[in-house]
Order: structure tokens, then sequence, then C-alpha cells
């Protein structure tokens, strides 16, 4: 509450007070100015002294009040495709939860595991992770708590139940943001970047070049995350009897009806099509998305109500998906992200692109800690390492797709929406996370300067 009243001061005197901030030939009014409007956004989404969706539609109108582009220059940014298909992801996310798939393919992942507790967290994990590739990864993680924790019930020791819900919460959170990267559907962070990459950078990357770039790396690193995550939480043992009676009560599912089907059938059929849509500019990713979710409305199919998906839908995300192009418009329109540019990342002629992948890895990592909100961090650095890019005459898709990689992963502090879901339950410490999310962090960066600039140069 106190950091609430603190941000509002700061917001308002910020406000009043920019206007004395003095210009230099360096720096000019407008681009005094659009530092300012920064700070303000900044306040804004790390204070959070107004509601995030709130939020969205104050920085919306903020460049209007401080004379850096009209409301209608302003919204020009908003009408993007990319929130229209992250609303469209909403629906696929409640079409999940209407129908036991997710339990279905954490059932058959099971039976791979055998009774061991440690590859049921593998299990549990992988369902997650490849869940969250399609859909929005905070449903996607949120799914499988409720299973998680039905498990953990099987523990009569509470030391034992408390030290193996530290291994599930922490791992359900970091598989959810990991599985986020395998295709552009699977986090809004994603699709912002990419639209700001398209944008500025005039760079487009595809459904399926995006797979060939990430996939790979999520791969990799989700057993990694589980190899440590075992080796420094340590799981408690469980005896094979009560492990086996916990994958009965999942058999007793009923047989796939026809609407979990077709469901099925919709969703492989767009993930098809979005595959398809790198050689077809005719199954343009943003209308297969849409298409399918309003089949999901369809008389006599009727997965959900209007009032059901609406109940679903994250305006406040949907908001700030919006806000954020819009900053990163009067950023980039203004001029001060190249000269931000040019401060942060201190690029020179001939400066390697892996040591560029670095310090941005470095750079981010302390992002996340002082901004604990992907779309913030990527409408504030996006542009500035497309402008890096640039100078050092790289692909700037190069820093770009690590941006949205290392951004979307808040696993060193659980800040964000996606590790506070199962922070929520009670079973790790703020400081836990980061004991995994640190060497993680540390591995996908190492790996990311190697892949990124190689397979960047092969397949863009």
């Amino acid at each position: 509450m106190k950091k609430r009243y603190i941000g509002a001061v700061l917001f308002v005197l910020l406000l009043i007070l920019y206007r004395f901030i003095p210009a230099t030939e360096a720096i000019p009014r407008e681009q005094v100015t659009a530092l300012s409007f920064l700070a303000l956004c900044m306040i804004l989404w790390f204070t959070e002294f107004i509601p995030l969706g709130a939020s969205a539609l104050v920085i919306i109108i903020l460049p209007s009040i401080m004379g850096l582009s009209t409301l209608k220059e302003t919204l020009t940014a908003f009408p993007n495709p990319t929130i229209f298909f992250v609303i469209a992801t909403f629906a696929l996310s409640s079409a999940l939860m209407k129908v036991p798939l997710a339990k279905r393919l954490l059932l058959s992942l099971l039976k791979i595991s055998g009774s061991s507790v440690n590859f049921f967290l593998l299990a549990v994990m992988g369902a997650t992770f490849l869940i969250s590739s399609i859909m929005s990864n905070i449903p996607a993680t949120a799914m499988f708590i409720p299973i998680c924790m039905s498990f953990l019930e099987c523990y009569d020791k509470e030391e034992d139940k408390k030290r193996t819900g530290r291994a599930f919460m922490i791992g359900l959170a970091v598989a959810g943001m990991i599985g986020g990267i395998i295709t552009p559907a699977g986090s809004a962070n994603n699709l912002v970047s990419l639209s700001i990459l398209e944008e500025t950078g005039k760079i487009s990357v595809t459904f399926f070049e995006w797979m060939v770039i990430c996939a790979p790396i999520a791969f990799i690193i989700l057993p990694v995350s589980w190899l440590l995550i075992i080796v420094v939480f340590k799981p408690a043992k469980i005896e094979k009897a009560k492990v086996y009676d916990f994958k009965k009560s999942l058999e007793t599912l009923p047989k796939p009806d026809a609407k979990e089907i077709f469901v099925a059938v919709v969703m492989l059929t767009m993930i098809i099509l979005w595959v398809l849509s790198s050689w077809y500019t005719q199954f343009d990713t943003n209308i297969v998305a849409i298409v399918g979710m309003a089949i999901m409305f369809l008389p006599g199919i009727d997965i959900f109500t209007w009032k059901e998906f609406s109940k679903e839908v994250s305006w406040p995300v949907f908001l700030m998906v919006g806000s954020v192009l819009c900053v990163a418009s009067i950023l980039t329109k203004s001029g001060i992200a190249s000269r931000l540019g040019e401060l942060l990342f201190n690029v020179t002629p001939g400066m390697s692109a892996s040591v560029l992948v670095l310090k941005l890895a470095l750079f981010i990592s302390v992002m996340q800690l002082l901004i604990p909100n992907g779309p913030a961090v990527i409408a504030l650095t996006t542009p500035l390492v497309i402008t890096a890019a640039q100078e050092v005459g790289i692909n700037p898709a190069i820093l770009t797709i690590p941006l949205c990689v290392l951004a979307s992963w808040t696993i060193i502090i659980p800040l964000s929406a996606v590790p506070m879901v199962t922070y929520s339950t009670g079973y790790y410490k703020v400081t836990d996370i980061g004991k995994v999310g640190v060497p993680v962090m540390a591995i996908v960066s190492l790996i990311m300067c190697i892949w990124i600039p190689f397979i960047t140069s092969v397949v863009l």
C-alpha cells in the first residue's frame, strides 16, 4: 500500500515538473519530454498505484497531455493485429479449461514417468511446457496447480509435503515460462516484440521461423531446469502404491465426448495452419486465431458462451499490449530510443553479435528486478536493441528474439503473473525461485549467444 502512495506522488510531481527539466544540445526538448513520458510509464508499471488496465488507458492519453502527439496519432499504434491475436489466445485457454484435454496429456506423460516423484515432476513440467506453447502462460500454469496439490496430499509428513511442494510449484512456473517461447502464440510478449520488430526494424519473422529459432532452446532448457530443481530442492520420495492410486484417479476421466474431440481438432488444425503460414501467406496467423475462436461459438457446438469467454479474457492485458505498442511508437518517433541505445549498449562498429546478446542478457536480468513486467520491459528495450543492431550492421532479430525470451522469464524473483500464480500457494519463499532461475538465465544466455546469431543467419 505504501508503494502505491509513493508511486502516485512521484507520478504527479514528475507530470508537473518535467517541463522545467533543461534540454541540451545532445538531448533536445522533445527527447527530454519523451524521457519524462518513459519515466511516468515506469512509475505506473512498477508501483501499480492504479490497476494495470487503468494504467494502460492513462499511458495512451499521456502523449497528448505532454505534447508528444495527438490522441489520434498515438492510437494509430493501438489497432494492431497483435492485440486481436491475444484475445483469440484467451479463447483457446478457455476452451482447454472447459474440456479435460490437459489432464489427458498429463496422464499420458505419467504412464511414461513411472512411479518416481522426480519423473512425475518432469511429466507435470512437460505437460505445462507443451500447453503453454499454444496459450497464455498464466492459465497453462494455473490449470496444473490443482493436480499437483492433490498429489501432494499423498504425503504423510508435512516436511516432505512442503519440500516436494516447493519443487513442484517452482517447476510449474518455470515450465510455463519456458514453454511460452516455443511458438509466437505462447506469449503475448512474443507477439508484441515481433510486431515492433516488423514495424521498426522492417524484419518479419514467420511462425515457423520463430519455432526453428526458439523451440530448440526451450527443449534444451526444460530438462536442465528440471535437473536443477531436483538437485536444489530434492523432492521427497513416496510409496509406489500412492503414486499408482493417484494415476488411477486420473484414469477415471470419462471418454472424450464430441466437444472435447472438436476442441482438439480445431486446435490441431490451427497449429498446422500457423506453421503453414510461413509458406502460404493466406493463412495469416491472426486470421487463423480469430476464425478458430469464432468456430467455438457456432450453434450446436457452443464450447462456451460469450459471457463465459468475457470472464476468461484478461482485459487489462489486452489494454496493456495496446499501450505498450503506443509507448514503443512514441519512443521511436521522438528519437530517444536511438539515443538511449547509444548510452545503454555502447556499441561500436564490428562488435560481435554474441557479445551483444550477452550484454543484453545482463541488462534484462537487472531490468526484471526493477520492472517485473515482460511487456513493459519489451516496450522499453525493443526499440533500443533494434537501433543497436542496425548500428553494428546485424539483423535486429538477433537481439530482439533473445530480448523477448529473457523478458518473458521472470525467474529470479517471482514478481510477475506466472510465478505469482504458484507463489500464492505458499510452498516457496521469494528467494527460492532464484536458486534455479539465476543458473537457468546464465545457461540460456550462453546458449543464445552462440545459437541465435548462427540460426538467424540461416533462417532469416
